[in-house]
């Protein structure tokens, strides 16, 4: 008899859910740079920890676009979110088996947060 072994079905939909990443791409300069973060999203807020917590950031989530209801298959989820008086969107995606969050916070028609991050790890919480 055989054993298969099932992914854990992880949903941005319905799961609080921390995504790990170690490095990131900054479109602006075109540079790739090393930086331990992970993002924790949940029905109301992002929180951003970097450096193993050195510094943390908040975004309330005003609303969301996409039904990717499973982060081992391709799809999105944007999150339409606020910090203070600025707004943005976080993009989680999953595209050809690489998974990324992409940071848009547009100020005076540039990016103010032009990060790619590449993710490493998903679990629930």
């Amino acid at each position: 008899m055989a054993c298969v072994a099932h992914a854990q079905i992880l949903s941005p939909v319905t799961d609080t859910l921390e995504w790990q990443s170690g490095e990131f791409y900054n479109t602006s300069n075109q540079e790739t740079v090393s930086h331990q973060s992970k993002f924790t999203t949940g029905t109301s807020e992002i929180l951003w920890d970097q450096l193993n917590g050195e510094s943390s950031y908040t975004f309330t989530i005003v609303s969301t676009d996409g039904e990717w209801n499973d982060v081992n298959t391709d799809g999105a989820r944007v999150y339409h979110v606020t910090k203070g008086p600025t707004s943005g969107t976080l993009t989680f995606q999953r595209e050809n088996g690489i998974t990324k969050v992409t940071m848009e916070f547009i100020k005076n028609g540039t990016n103010v947060m032009p990060y790619v991050f590449t993710v490493s790890a998903v679990s629930k919480l």
